[in-house]
């Protein structure tokens, strides 16, 4: 019996000491996921974290966007007006060119014209000599033949006895 009880004794040390590695084992993986679920609880808290700073960060983020949309639509604005002045002065300038080629245009006209209105002065002018010279003649010839006739009624009134009467 002593041999029965120490085999069955053996046994049951066998089985408490195989159901004891099991709690040993059982309390080791309870222990290990203890400490790995503190753990993941960290990283939980750590991503929460982050989840929240990159919440923060994108509301940030969209209201400076927002006010980058606002400068971005007042700087269009301001290159749209910029742009209505300088279509606005290069239409201006378009007109000017044009008024300069009319003006350019006009000028060589009236240049044509003045040169045919000096040819013709100079024409005129030379009528007037022509003219201011023939009437010399002509006054000379005039004063001439006056003389000639004065002499000849103061010789016929002489005939007579008589002198010209110079009133």
């Amino acid at each position: 019996m002593n041999a029965k009880a120490l085999v069955a004794g053996g046994v049951l040390l066998r089985r408490v000491k195989a159901e004891s590695d099991k709690r040993l084992e059982a309390a080791a993986e309870q222990l290990h996921l203890t400490v790995e679920n503190e753990k993941l609880k960290k990283e939980i808290a750590v991503l929460q974290a982050l989840d929240d700073l990159r919440k923060k960060q994108n509301e940030e983020l969209e209201e400076r966007a927002r006010r980058h949309d606002t400068v971005v639509s007042e700087m269009q604005k301001e290159l749209d007006s910029k742009e209505a002045t300088i279509e606005g002065l290069r239409q201006e300038i378009v007109k000017s060119v044009d008024n300069a080629k009319k003006a350019e245009s006009l000028a060589v006209q009236l240049s044509g014209e003045c040169s045919k209105k000096d040819q013709l002065i100079e024409k005129l002018q030379e009528e007037a000599r022509e003219n201011t010279q023939l009437l010399s003649e002509a006054t000379e010839e005039i004063v001439e033949k006056s003389s000639e006739i004065y002499e000849a009624y103061r010789d016929a009134l002489a005939t007579f006895g008589a002198e010209p009467n110079l009133c």
